[in-house]
């Protein structure tokens, strides 16, 4: 049966999963609690303090279809992997499709991609695949993010970021990195920051990310079955 679900004035269909009303070590309808930082387009938070974004409603319409309440905070991408680990029923959005088997395991998707880019100062622009510039030029990336254990783990010269856009960009304008490795941030400043800083930036693209929400590992291991239903959910959301 068809589940018709209206949110933020986007429709959206998804399969209602008579599985998610069979509580799950008593735990069915607990509410799972959600966190995203809020400087992608995914899950934007807005000057008025909302988020939007195509996360926000496949949270919604999934959420729904499964029969389980659920909540949606802002945290630092710095606190992830703390959310992520932990025993608590959450889910960190968006979330790099990677890592190892027991991270792929709590996936659920991928449900988009995202672009990544260097920024370097304008006038410098580098090689970012050279021995080189691995070697010599300072980077950093979002703490916390994936992007940051891109660079620590593939041996670059790396400075501890930040958890703030407008702080990444006010290093590298600071000449203290050479370097960010990120998403795009640049909606996410001010008309003032664009205007001052956008002209002394030059942006390259890098690649792209496959993304999906990450259950924590309380979630996964106390309610398996859930994770399966809103994969499920997510997919049939998706589609819609």
């Amino acid at each position: 049966m068809l589940n018709y679900i209206r949110m933020a004035g986007i429709a959206f269909v998804g399969f209602a999963l008579a599985s998610a009303a069979i509580a799950e070590g008593g735990a069915g309808k607990a509410p799972v609690h959600f966190f995203t930082h809020g400087d992608t387009r995914l899950a934007k938070l807005e000057p008025g303090g909302e988020l939007r974004g195509k996360a926000v409603g496949l949270i919604g319409c999934m959420m729904t279809a499964v029969g389980v309440p659920y909540d949606l905070e802002i945290a630092p991408m710095s606190r992830s992997s703390r959310i992520t680990d932990s025993d608590s029923h959450n889910v960190w959005v968006p979330a790099a499709h990677d890592g190892d088997d027991s991270r792929l395991a709590r996936m659920i998707g991928p449900f988009d991609t995202i672009p990544v880019y260097w920024y370097f100062r304008d006038g410098e622009m580098y090689d970012p695949s050279s021995k080189t510039f691995r070697t010599e030029a300072l980077v950093t990336a979002y703490q916390g993010s994936h992007l940051e254990a891109y660079l620590l783990e593939n041996g670059y010269r790396f400075r501890q970021g930040s958890a703030h856009h407008a702080q990444l960009l006010y290093f590298l304008l600071n000449h203290d990195v050479d370097a960010i490795l990120s998403v795009d941030f640049t909606h996410m400043l001010s008309s003032r920051q664009r205007a001052e800083a956008l002209d002394r930036v030059n942006i390259l693209h890098w690649g792209s990310r496959d993304v999906s929400m990450l259950a924590s590992e309380g979630l996964y291991r106390d309610r398996p079955g859930l994770v399966d239903d809103m994969r499920v959910a997510l997919a049939g959301c998706s589609a819609g």
